[in-house]
């Protein structure tokens, strides 16, 4: 909308202006025009402008300034009555002054000329830090600092270090000491204008009055301290003495107790923890002149059992206190003593006080258990191996057992000892060796503190002990010990099978060839001429023609496969080695392992004392041993589970003998649970006896077992003239003797036999749902599982145990173990080690052997300081 005007003159001959308005919508957009092209031109940063300023003025005659005021601490020093020897270290209890307070002003003005700050410590600084609050620390007013001048502040700061409660902490502690940290702040006042104390309405803190954050280090320690321990023997024998020893030094600069020292005690006392309480009757406790002390604590009250005070103690000095404990002679096998030794220190707060006040300021705590000498006795059929963490439950469980099973046994402490070594030698002149031969030697495997260290301490298991694990080819034992481990690891299996790792001077020393060719010729004459399952302990050194590690890697592999084939009950282990100041001359090094036929050692992975344990030590016995504890129990009334253990440990070792025949295809081989049987005295009197009755029912139960797997169906159908053959028809040959013997035969051994094979198809027809016609070829499983701790149903527990090297082998070399239809269970073990894992071995092994060796230098090193062998000499 537009308007345009126009003149004209009217009749009158008056010029007048005349307005049009006008309207014109537009026409349509008309079209875009082209883009510009794109500059090339750089784009730059213009010039930068002059930097702007910040003064700060007061009024108009002060200024202008470039930034505020602002102190910081320059420094201040510490003082006290009761310094430590270490620079900022204080006693526990102590006063402690902030004095000579420097500050200086950081800042680019003076501070106000009116105004004062004032520097505290800082709240919640440290849990032992107690500032006074009445104190305080001012800088001058009326004298500003001016930027960069420093002055010292009135008044000094003060705080008391608080005292801790040192029997709220563990019994067993090192001399206590904490490290603090002390921290000061600054806040600016405004004006004060008559208010008290600095509580003006204007405050202002500086926030970095202290440079550091870490402000400044304090120690707070105790002038007293005992850092050896309540020293004495960990474990007593019923009747001994020994001598327990407590040291204190004073290591303060001052001088304690006597007429102007703090007053310096120990006082040692009875632990009255539960565990304890069951020996609290079995020990006296005598001073230097062999008169009994009581030792009973009030646990209410400060002064416990028998305390004594020091009549001076020089700086840097040491005053030790010894008495001596007798355990009496109806004192229980692994009863446990405590004793709590503390040492009382008198409170600064009491010092010039007439009726003194003491604190405890250390606490040290030894733990006796009352073990049982060893006593050789051939009579004897069991060794218990115990320890420092075998408990009083513990071993009346055991105790019990073997009773219920009428063996006698014996115990041996191998804390008390130090040494699960066969050389080691009593003070009687036998060996360990000796005392170990033709006895099942059951080990309670639990990890127990190393001499001289606290229940927190180092531990360390007695399957350590055992440096070259317990089969008979390695361990050094007689072949006739067997073994029972209990509560064992994976990893400690391993170590119970793995040979003696050879060091690098062994190896070179190894028998060598110069080829595998002759090294095999050299074996298969060996296996002609002589019974290898047993009596073979070979190790050598072979170079083949390529040396490169690869093609060492290939031929150890076929080596191992050959050595199966050639002993197929033996475990084998081959390395490639190499000489470490040769890298050129390398090989494989192999070992003849352990034969399945003649295993030594059970492994259980629990430590409870059950029917499952009754199993697993019945299995670890020696076949004769087994069968002469078989005929005590019928002889002497027999106990339900433990005649069923037996029963079942007897047919499990059968049923690994008929295994170990047919998986060798030697007849010759023999059964040693078999030939037991037969040349049992005790057997053959008690069948006599009952000559004219019927045949003692547990006897009938084992015949029918024997008979049945001697002639299982999956040894028949066999080409008459095979190996297998002639194994069945010795072994039906053996065992229809035997039963001869016992008077049991016809209607009677038919009956159970039948009663058997029923129970056995039972548990074929429930595990595999139906009773498949080739089931007679997992007959012998079947039994081997209703008569092994697999049975819940029997033994009501899980607990895993079997023999270590034939039914479950680690897996080292990274494929499982198999399992096949026959009692063949798992391979025996063949491995190829790198050198890398050679050399990993060897290092642990060498591990092993200097700590063994280490604990038994404990031992008797402690025996030397504390145990009195003449007591009435004294």
């Amino acid at each position: 909308t537009y308007a345009t005007h126009s003149r004209y003159t009217d009749s009158n001959g008056n010029t007048r202006t005349q307005t049009h308005y006008h309207r014109n919508p537009g026409g349509c957009d008309g079209p875009g025009g082209n883009r510009g092209r794109k500059t090339n031109a750089p784009v730059r940063l213009g010039q930068s402008g002059t930097d702007g300023t910040f003064t700060i003025r007061i009024g108009e005659r002060l200024g202008p300034y470039q930034n505020r005021y602002d102190l910081r601490l320059g420094g201040f020093e510490l003082a006290s009555r009761h310094p430590l020897v270490l620079p900022n270290a204080f006693e526990f209890g102590a006063r402690v002054a902030c004095t000579n307070i420097q500050v200086t002003n950081a800042g680019g003005m003076p501070t106000p000329s009116r105004q004062r700050a004032v520097v505290a410590i800082r709240d919640r600084t440290d849990v032992y830090i107690e500032p006074d609050r009445e104190l305080s620390s001012f800088t001058r007013r009326y004298m500003p600092l001016t930027e960069g001048q420093g002055a010292t502040t009135d008044g000094d700061l003060g705080f008391d270090v608080r005292m801790p409660s040192i029997r709220d902490m563990r019994e067993d502690i090192d001399p206590f000491e904490h490290v603090a940290t002390l921290h000061l702040e600054a806040t600016q006042l405004g004006p004060e204008n008559g208010v008290a104390g600095g509580a003006t309405v204007f405050q202002r803190k500086y926030e970095h009055f202290q440079e550091s954050d870490e402000g400044v280090q304090l120690t707070f320690g105790f002038p007293v301290a005992n850092t050896t321990g309540l020293c004495g023997m960990n474990t007593l024998g019923l009747g001994e003495t020994g001598l327990i020893s407590f040291q204190v030094s004073n290591t303060s600069p001052r001088a304690l107790g006597g007429k102007e020292g703090r007053q310096v005690g120990v006082q040692i006392y009875r632990d009255l923890k539960p565990e304890y309480e069951s020996a609290k009757d079995a020990f006296s406790y005598m001073d230097s002149d062999k008169q009994q002390v009581d030792i009973e604590a009030d646990i209410n009250s400060l002064y416990r059992g028998h305390t004594e005070f020091f009549d001076s103690l020089a700086p840097k000095s040491t005053m030790t206190t010894q008495r001596y404990i007798q355990i009496t002679n109806g004192a229980k096998a692994y009863s446990r003593i405590g004793f709590q030794a503390e040492i009382l220190l008198q409170n600064i707060a009491s010092a010039d006080m007439g009726d003194p006040e003491f604190s405890v300021v250390q606490r040290r705590h030894l733990e006796i258990v009352t073990e049982p000498a060893f006593v050789l006795n051939d009579k004897s059929s069991i060794v218990l191996v115990t320890s420092r963490a075998t408990t009083e439950a513990q071993y009346d469980a055991w105790s019990e057992l073997f009773s219920r099973m009428h063996v006698e046994w014996g115990c041996y402490p191998v804390s008390r000892y130090g040494s699960l070594s066969p050389e080691f030698i009593f003070k009687d002149g036998y060996s360990l060796k000796r005392a170990f031969s033709g006895k099942l030697v059951v080990v309670l495997n639990d990890a127990f503190p190393s001499v001289g260290e606290s229940k927190e301490g180092h531990t360390i298991k007695p399957v350590d002990l055992l440096q070259n694990g317990c089969m008979a080819q390695a361990s050094g034992f007689d072949s006739s010990t067997r073994w029972l481990i209990v509560n064992t690891s994976k990893e400690e299996e391993e170590v119970l099978l793995d040979p003696t790792i050879q060091s690098t001077e062994s190896v070179l020393a190894m028998e060598q060839f110069d080829s595998i060719s002759e090294y095999k010729a050299y074996v298969t004459e060996q296996i002609e001429e002589t019974n290898p399952d047993f009596t073979l302990n070979l190790q050598c050194f072979c170079i083949p023609k390529n040396t490169q590690f690869k093609a060492l890697e290939k031929k150890g592999q076929d080596l191992c496969k050959w050595l199966n084939k050639m002993e197929p009950l033996r475990q084998h282990r081959v390395h490639i080695w190499a000489d470490p100041t040769d890298k050129s001359r390398r090989g494989l090094a192999v070992r003849h392992g352990y034969s399945r036929n003649h295993n030594t050692c059970v492994v259980i992975n629990t430590s409870r004392v059950n029917k499952s344990m009754c199993l697993a030590a019945a299995e670890a016995m020696s076949p004769e041993c087994l069968v002469r504890c078989f005929a005590a129990v019928i002889k002497n009334g027999k106990e339900g589970f433990v005649m069923e253990a037996l029963k079942d440990a007897a047919t499990t070792g059968f049923l690994w003998g008929v295994a170990n025949l047919v998986d060798s295809n030697d007849e010759d081989l023999g059964s040693p649970m078999l030939e037991a049987w037969h040349d049992d005295s005790e057997i053959k009197a008690m069948v006599t006896e009952r000559k004219s009755g019927t045949p003692h029912k547990d006897l009938l139960d084992i015949g029918a077992r024997l008979a049945c797997i001697a002639d299982s169906n999956d040894l028949r159908l066999r080409a008459p003239f095979s190996a297998r053959h002639k194994i069945r028809k010795k072994l039906v040959t053996s065992v229809d003797r035997l039963l001869h013997n016992w008077g049991i035969k016809g209607r009677l051994l038919k009956e159970a036999k039948k009663a058997l094979n029923s129970e056995v198809r039972k548990y074929i027809t429930l595990t595999r749902g139906k009773n498949r016609v080739r089931a007679h070829q997992r007959w012998r499983k079947g039994l081997f599982f209703l008569c092994s701790h697999n049975n819940q149903e029997k033994y009501g527990s899980s607990d895993l145990h079997y023999k270590i090297s034939s039914v479950r082998l680690m897996n080292l070399i990274g494929r499982t173990a198999t399992k096949a239809e026959s009692m063949r269970f798992s391979k025996p073990m063949s491995m190829m080690m790198t050198p890398k894992e050679f050399q990993s071995r060897q290092e642990k092994a060498a591990q092993k052997r200097a700590e063994a060796v280490l604990v038994s230098e404990k031992v008797e090193q402690s025996k030397s300081n504390y145990l009195v062998k003449d007591w009435e000499l004294l």
